[in-house]
């Protein structure tokens, strides 16, 4: 049996509990977090939807088997660093999917960085736009010889947290890796984020992509 595990039971982790529960071959899935009112609203949920798996509630990491097959971690970003390293270093762990923001400290995505390759963790952030239909369609209509200008347009969706979307959506529709990010067009004003503790910017983001596009 598949032997699946969330990280942080909150209002991501019980969607990211809703999808997995939604997935047809049986599972255990583990949900942890040291909050009660967080795993009520995981279990709330789960009894949304009708499925034959078995949802295990903890408190802690160490009170996961030590092989996983896929983990999410649906922390929030000042914690994630750790909770990766409590996590690692006695679980064996296939697939990792990570929530963005990842961390709060530049040094932290080197050390997470090495640790991963040490343990041979196949690991990617959550930015599902790849998987919409949607743009699926808008990619396969595009002309590999073109060089593609992207350009989003809006207001009030926090551009340091969601313009991280965005940034890899082009790097998917331009088939390209980032080359070069400039920040100097963001407004000088700091705003509060929508989560407790952290901030976020207005403004605008341009960039470059190796390929050519921007």
């Amino acid at each position: 049996m598949i032997t699946n595990a969330i990280i942080g039971a909150g209002e991501l982790g019980s969607r990211h509990l809703q999808g997995l529960i939604r997935y047809d071959e049986r599972q255990t899935i583990y949900v942890v977090d040291p909050s009660e009112d967080s795993l009520k609203k995981s279990k709330d949920r789960a009894l949304e939807i009708e499925h034959g798996h078995d949802i295990i509630f903890v408190n802690e990491v160490q009170a996961l088997p030590l092989k996983l097959d896929m983990v999410i971690v649906a922390t929030q970003a000042n914690i994630r660093e750790n909770i990766m390293n409590k996590l690692l270093e006695k679980h064996e762990v296939r697939f990792l999917i990570l929530e963005k923001v990842l961390f709060q400290e530049i040094d932290a995505f080197e050390r997470v960085s090495i640790l991963l390759k040490q343990k041979n963790v196949k690991t990617w952030v959550n930015h599902p736009r790849r998987m919409y239909p949607l743009y699926q369609h808008i990619k396969s209509s595009l002309n590999s010889n073109s060089r593609l200008v992207l350009s989003l347009t809006g207001n009030n969706w926090f551009i340091g947290c969601n313009g991280l979307h965005f940034v890899d959506l082009f790097a998917y529709l331009s088939d390209s890796s980032v080359a070069q990010i400039d920040f100097e067009w963001l407004d000088e004003e700091v705003i509060s984020s929508k989560r407790k503790g952290y901030v976020d910017f207005t403004g605008t983001v341009k960039g470059k992509f190796k390929n050519g596009a921007v």
